[in-house]
């Protein structure tokens, strides 16, 4: 018998029995309910005496925004940065966990792949082989690479899904390159001959294995970076146009307020509200 069957059972046979109607949600509350409140206000009291805050949260969306990107290099380049996390405790030893902690990493990896595009069926199935092989791990090191390999995995399928991009590897290896490259002054022209084609011929391959022209796609690339730094950084809008290598402060707003329909500013100050919770 199925729960929601059987706890329909219970209401009934309660109202027969004792002529008292209770509600599916009375059945829920569980003392466990109760304990795990008392718990987390202790630990919510201990935490701010010692000034201990978890910080995960932000980190968690920038993860997650290279990875709905596809962006596989940003992703590489943000975690390779240094930075000190203070995640909550799950686990009362160390091993487990770590597995905690990188399973839920993959469990957002995974939706954030499916905001990106990747098939919903495909990203569980890697999720569910993820979680599985991390269950098997014994060293903390272990767990930590092989969810790391995990998380570039997704970003990678992404990207695939995102692009279409041919099996031959190609025009993988340009994006790739034009991910790594967005503050450098990319022109369609740089990027074919730094790969030996001549520029007619590489805009038009790009155009029909992509389905966007090479000149649109470094565009997207570098605006799609700028909305990292817009919205978790705090560097001045006219550094950013400069990392970028913008022509200017005035072409860098009008591009991005094309493809964004806010300005560069409007669009930190929507979106860090909204990030920082």
């Amino acid at each position: 018998m199925q729960l929601q069957q059987f706890l329909n059972h219970l209401l009934s046979t309660h109202y027969f029995v004792n002529g008292e109607e209770m509600e599916y949600f009375d059945l829920l509350k569980l003392e466990s309910m109760e304990r795990i409140n008392y718990v987390q206000t202790e630990r919510n009291y201990e935490n701010k005496e010692s000034l201990y805050f978890n910080n995960s949260y932000e980190i968690e969306n920038q993860m997650c925004s290279y990875v709905e990107c596809g962006n596989e290099v940003g992703l590489r380049r943000f975690l390779e940065q240094p930075f000190m996390t203070h995640e909550g405790i799950t686990a009362s030893d160390s091993l487990r966990q770590a597995k905690n902690i990188y399973i839920v990493t993959i469990t957002l990896a995974t939706r954030a792949a499916i905001r990106g595009g990747l098939d919903t069926e495909i990203a569980y199935q890697l999720s569910d082989l993820y979680i599985q092989q991390i269950e098997q791990l014994l060293s903390l090191e272990s767990i930590q690479n092989f969810a790391k390999e995990a998380i570039f995995n997704f970003a990678r399928r992404v990207q695939e899904a995102k692009y279409n991009i041919p099996e031959d590897g190609s025009m993988s290896k340009i994006i790739q390159y034009v991910f790594k490259s967005v503050n450098q002054p990319l022109t369609a022209t740089h990027v074919a001959h730094q790969f030996g084609y001549s520029r007619t011929y590489l805009s038009a391959v790009f155009k029909k294995n992509v389905g966007t022209s090479l000149h649109q796609f470094i565009v997207e690339c570098k605006l799609k970076e700028a909305q990292h730094l817009l919205v978790f950084t705090n560097k001045p809008i006219s550094e950013i146009s400069s990392y970028l290598c913008f022509s200017s402060q005035s072409h860098f707003q009008t591009v991005f307020k094309k493809m964004f329909l806010l300005s560069p500013l409007q669009y930190r100050k929507h979106n860090q509200g909204k990030s920082s919770g």
